[in-house]
């Protein structure tokens, strides 16, 4: 007889608030300062956004820091509960804390959400603008992450 059990468990963003990931994510955020401004100037300019407090500095590193340990957190919970035999999350974290996946969140779809909320944060006046912030994540999403805008269908060509 086969049993299936579901273990649910919430790990809380405030675990970085540990001693030991915080010291880590702060070497790793200082170490790693100018190619997240950069990364986040090459955002705002191509987004030709006038400055708002949504879209400041300060407020995209917020952002972007709680994707980021959203994305940790949810490796290092696959790997308690993988059978791995590491049931430690705290480690497992630490584990995969690492310059490279901070790079691959800079680069990938951690700091592009970090935009797409600032710019959904963004308060609007009319359907226009509404519209034209749906369109600036459409397209943030095309030009950093390549997903296309209308996905097309084939269709099969059948034979009479």
């Amino acid at each position: 007889m086969k049993t299936l059990v579901r273990i649910e468990k919430k790990i809380p963003l405030t675990i970085f608030d540990e001693p030991v990931l915080k010291e880590k994510v702060t070497h790793l955020f200082n170490g790693s300062e100018e190619k997240i401004k950069t990364r986040v100037n090459e955002i705002l300019a191509f987004l030709e956004e006038d400055s708002t407090d949504e879209l400041s500095y300060d407020n995209i590193i917020f952002l972007f820091k709680v994707y980021f340990y959203k994305l940790i957190l949810n490796e290092a919970v696959e790997i308690t509960f993988s059978g791995q035999g590491n049931y430690d999350a705290l480690s497992n974290i630490l584990s995969l804390l690492s310059e490279e996946k901070l790079e691959n969140a800079i680069m990938g779809e951690p700091m592009i959400n970090a935009f797409s909320n600032a710019i959904r944060s963004i308060p609007t006046n009319s359907a226009l603008s509404t519209c034209n912030h749906g369109s600036k994540i459409l397209l943030l999403e095309k030009e950093f992450l390549g997903r296309t805008i209308f996905p097309t269908f084939e269709k099969e060509k059948k034979d009479k």
